[in-house]
């Protein structure tokens, strides 16, 4: 029986040995396969990896050098840039330095001008060409110092660059006046209006809220006509003798002749004029002995005429003005009498050319055989009116 189950129990056993032989084989095969394919693919996952870490590596290297590149690139950018920047800003400043310096330079030599006029002198009244002037100054700023130009100037240039005389006549009562100022920054006008004085006027000045009011009245001193102007004397028995300017001399001679003066002023130019004050002054330049023992000194007005004086004006009609009494003996005299205002408006209303004047002492002398006079000219004696045109 063992027998017989031995060769089956070999069998079986062997049966059992090929069949896990065969299972082991199997299990080898797939455990080799499997090993190989997680070999292989261990293997193709670490070749994928490296070739992925290299192709990291190399695109970081990459864009460590695109980055260095452009690192690199902006950095030379950045330093061209700089420089170039550098450069132009350095080339921009230079040349605006240059253009500011050059533009300051000429902004400090070249500053626009201004102007402003002002009446220094006027209005004044010349008698003997019957015209009333105006003198005017520019006042002005700027640099380089501009150059003047009026649009009249009847002194010709006479008061320099800066001033300027404007002359009213009766046919051009008026003038409005303009100056103008230039340099190379530019240029300045100013004007102002004149006119005869007629009635108050007023005249705004140029830049200024001042008025220049022209006066209701003028002043002046009256002009001597000295070829119409002297002395005469006589003596009781009618005997004349004449003596033209420009000596006017008053009291009496060594040989007893008194001696009176004339003095002759041209009028012409106040007709229609209202006078309004009136102060004659006189001062002699020579005083010899004592004049004032003749009596008081008589002031009258006396009508003879544009001419010389002739012998029939020592006793021609006239019109007392003042009788001075007592005078010193220096001959200094004054006079403002009310009398004298009246009579130089009467001879301008009769429409008269000529003011004249005649001085005296009445009596005939005082000192026998000594001459006693003042002695005057027409710088001595002044007659000075006050008037409303």
């Amino acid at each position: 029986m063992k027998r017989k189950l031995f060769p089956l129990i070999s069998i079986l056993t062997l049966i059992v040995l090929l069949v896990t032989a065969a299972t082991c084989n199997m299990c080898g095969l797939n455990l080799s396969t499997e090993t190989t394919a997680s070999t292989t693919a261990s293997t193709q996952a670490s070749e994928t990896e490296e070739t992925t870490k290299a192709t990291i590596a190399e695109d970081t290297n990459e864009e460590k050098t695109t980055d260095t590149a452009k690192s690199s690139s902006s950095e030379t950018s950045k330093s061209s840039s700089s420089e170039t920047s550098k450069s132009s800003s350095s080339e921009t400043s230079k040349s605006s330095s240059s253009e500011t310096s050059k533009s300051s330079s000429t902004d400090s030599q070249a500053i626009a001008p201004t102007i402003k006029l002002q009446i220094y002198e006027g209005p004044i009244y010349s008698q003997s060409d019957n015209v009333y002037y105006y003198r005017i100054e520019a006042v002005v700023t700027g640099e380089p110092k501009p150059d003047i130009k009026f649009s009249k100037d009847d002194s010709n240039g006479t008061f320099g660059a800066n001033k300027t005389q404007v002359n009213l006549t009766v046919a051009i009562p008026s003038y409005f006046l303009t100056a103008t100022a230039t340099n190379p920054a530019g240029s300045a006008t100013a004007s102002i209006d004149l006119s005869r004085p007629i009635d108050k006027q007023k005249l705004m000045l140029p830049g200024d809220i001042s008025i220049y009011e022209i006066q209701d009245s003028l002043n002046l001193n009256l002009k001597h006509v000295i070829t119409e102007e002297g002395t005469i004397d006589s003596d009781t028995y009618d005997l004349f003798h004449i003596f033209n300017g420009p000596d006017i001399v008053v009291g009496d001679r060594f040989d007893n002749m008194t001696l009176r003066g004339f003095a002759s002023f041209d009028i012409t130019g106040l007709a229609g004029a209202t006078i309004q004050e009136a102060t004659l002054t006189m001062k002699p330049f020579e005083v010899l002995g004592d004049p004032t023992g003749l009596g008081s000194f008589w002031i009258v007005s006396v009508d003879y005429g544009a001419r010389p004086i002739i012998s029939e004006d020592y006793g021609r009609a006239s019109i007392l003005i003042e009788m001075l009494n007592p005078v010193g003996k220096n001959g200094n005299i004054t006079c403002n009498s009310p009398k004298l205002v009246t009579e130089i408006q009467n001879f301008i209303d009769a429409k008269k050319t000529r003011f004249q004047l005649r001085f005296f002492f009445p009596g005939y002398f005082c000192n026998i055989n000594v001459s006693d006079y003042w002695r005057y000219n027409s710088s001595g004696i002044n007659l000075n009116i006050t008037y409303k045109p």
